[in-house]
């Protein structure tokens, strides 16, 4: 495997505590990886995940105002706009 990337990552519980061995498990990885999260993930927003210590191998990058499946606030899919928004996180890395 030459790349991972990585829709949402469970780095927290639901009461928002980080989750020391889900950080352990991805900080041994040694491929580039790119995690793709929603900044208002209820497993790891950007408030407190964005200090999180990863590898220099692993990369982090917010798709804002979302959750853990990229569904905007209220909404119950995701809509056009997030998707295309991924998708041009994805371009960077591809």
């Amino acid at each position: 495997i030459g790349q991972l990337i990585l829709l949402g990552y469970p780095f927290t519980y639901s009461t928002n505590e980080i989750r020391n061995d889900r950080l352990k498990k991805i900080n041994v990885l040694t491929v580039a990886t790119q995690i793709i999260q929603g900044s208002n993930d209820q497993y790891g927003s950007k408030g407190n995940c964005s200090n999180l210590k990863l590898m220099e191998n692993i990369q982090l990058e917010w798709i804002e105002d979302t959750d853990h499946n990229f569904f905007s606030k209220n909404e119950k899919i995701i809509n056009e706009e997030n998707l295309n928004r991924i998708r041009k996180s994805l371009d960077k890395i591809l």
